[in-house]
């Protein structure tokens, strides 16, 4: 019984171990679309950290605090860096227009 057991438990683990790499991913551009899609509200703050490597693998790491909030034909967003030290209450203003006719400021 204990046998049995084993060898079936051991075929499952097999099963998933052999199924699990070819499930379905989204490719970058999918994510993206669907990151797009989605409905952001009205207004929305967030901290993001960002962490960059190049290709000697060296990495650097960034903190920000994003604020975004949109107003009839225009979305404005800033950005605060928190990290590193060398940059940090740095910001960065976008006004972002709807209309093709209008140059986004930044």
């Amino acid at each position: 019984m204990k046998t049995q057991f084993s060898r079936m438990l051991t075929t499952c683990i097999l099963a998933c171990a052999i199924a699990a790499p070819t499930l379905a991913q989204p490719s970058g551009e999918e994510l993206a679309e669907q990151v797009n899609a989605r409905n952001d509200g009205e207004s929305l703050i967030r901290t993001m950290k960002v962490t960059m490597v190049d290709k000697r693998g060296k990495t650097r790491e960034q903190t920000t605090k994003t604020f975004r909030k949109y107003y009839e034909g225009e979305k404005r967003s800033t950005i605060f860096y928190l990290e590193p030290s060398n940059i940090r209450d740095t910001g960065f203003l976008t006004y972002d227009y709807y209309t093709a006719e209008k140059e986004d400021d930044q």
